[in-house]
């Protein structure tokens, strides 16, 4: 018997019910995710938990490490945008010039580099400034990101100040600042 005899025979009708489609989509999109970030939680307990329970661990070493790791990040806390100037007119070298110039003449007064550091004037030795003929200048401390802001907008205006127009070249950037940012 067919389905078109039953029906004529019972007087019931069968409508074709549509089947709901999810079109193509997950009905649970971050299922994937959650169990990768179970597995990842999973082993990464089971991971540190090595390093908890080693009985070879002295308790002192692992205070000296955090004393250290404490120093480290205070020491890095203050930042200092800095600025060297020329102390006398001379050639010095020019690590970013066009058209394969090596050396220009910075006069007394001019500005050679923008910098940012956490060692203050103890970022170059001081043979350094003598051999450039130049001396530190602490512009700003601050956040890194704060001197990092400052140190990159004086060196992107330096192209407008008068003393980018060397003899040999026109400068975009001060002479002893190089293509990194």
């Amino acid at each position: 018997m067919s389905i078109s005899t039953y029906q004529k025979s019972t007087g019931t009708s069968y409508k074709k019910q549509a089947v709901k489609s999810t079109g193509g989509h997950n009905p649970f999109p971050f299922l994937p995710i959650l169990i990768l970030l179970f597995i990842l939680a999973f082993a990464g307990s089971k991971f540190w938990e090595r390093f908890r329970n080693d009985p070879s661990l002295d308790q002192s070493e692992v205070e000296a490490a955090q004393k250290e790791a404490e120093a480290i990040t205070k020491r890095h806390e203050v930042w200092v945008q800095y600025v060297l100037i020329a102390d006398y007119t001379m050639q010095r070298p020019c690590l970013r010039c066009p058209n394969g110039v090596t050396m220009v003449t910075v006069k007394a007064g001019e500005i050679y580099k923008y910098g940012i550091t956490t060692q203050g004037e103890a970022r170059y030795a001081k043979k350094l400034y003598a051999h450039l003929g130049v001396t530190f200048f602490e512009e700003h401390e601050g956040t890194y990101l704060e001197c990092k802001e400052l140190e990159v907008n004086k060196i992107s205006a330096y192209q407008f100040l008068p003393e980018s127009n060397k003899p040999e070249v026109k400068l975009i950037r001060p002479p002893g600042n190089a293509n990194r940012g």
